[in-house]
């Protein structure tokens, strides 16, 4: 993992066709980004993918034979 510290309108370049730049904090431990990239690049925020899992579903059988 790439960590940096950054001052408002640094910009990060991903590969050729992705750009990150950062626009500064509007509240303590907050910073506002911009990303300009493709409009075929998926981005999605990490958070927003895990409410997206389908949820996992268990099927429970409890049928028993009475003898």
């Amino acid at each position: 993992m790439l960590e940096l510290t950054v001052t408002t309108g640094t910009e990060l370049k991903i590969g050729d066709d992705v750009k990150i730049v950062f626009k500064g904090s509007n509240a303590p431990g907050r910073m506002r980004i911009g990303v300009d990239a493709p409009r075929e690049k998926r981005i999605e925020r990490v958070a927003a993918l895990m409410k997206k899992k389908e949820p996992q579903i268990v099927i429970v059988n409890k049928c028993e034979r009475e003898k």
